[in-house]
């Protein structure tokens, strides 16, 4: 996933996810910045068994607690994003260049093309 579609989805769309959810991203990203550790002491620190258990999707399959940082965390909100709130997401693609727009609602590309705009007389 590029860079550009995770800031994206993070920027635009964890409003979609659950409260829990909402307050994991918020107390992992606040402690990922304040020590510049890794997510594996966050989750000893505030006994995530007990108080987070059903967001430990998050760190399934390929994701190791103890190796994520502050820096590759916004990656596996994206992807969860993208996997469970795939329907209400639009992704602003440039009709001209193909690239993703900075906004959901942006109606002018990086690339300096303009469209959905009428046409003044």
């Amino acid at each position: 996933m590029d860079s550009e579609l995770v800031k994206y989805l993070v920027t635009y769309y964890t409003g979609l996810l659950s409260v829990k959810e909402k307050l994991l991203i918020k107390h992992a990203k606040s402690h990922l910045t304040l020590t510049r550790e890794t997510l594996g002491d966050f989750i000893k620190e505030v006994n995530w068994v007990d108080k987070f258990a059903d967001t430990s999707h998050y760190f399934n399959d390929n994701s190791n607690p103890l190796r994520i940082t502050n820096d590759n965390f916004d990656i596996l909100i994206a992807s969860r994003i993208l996997e469970t709130k795939r329907d209400h997401i639009f992704l602003n693609y440039c009709p001209k260049c193909g690239r993703l727009a900075r906004t959901p609602t942006a109606k002018q590309c990086r690339c300096g093309h303009s469209w959905g705009l009428r046409p003044t007389n």
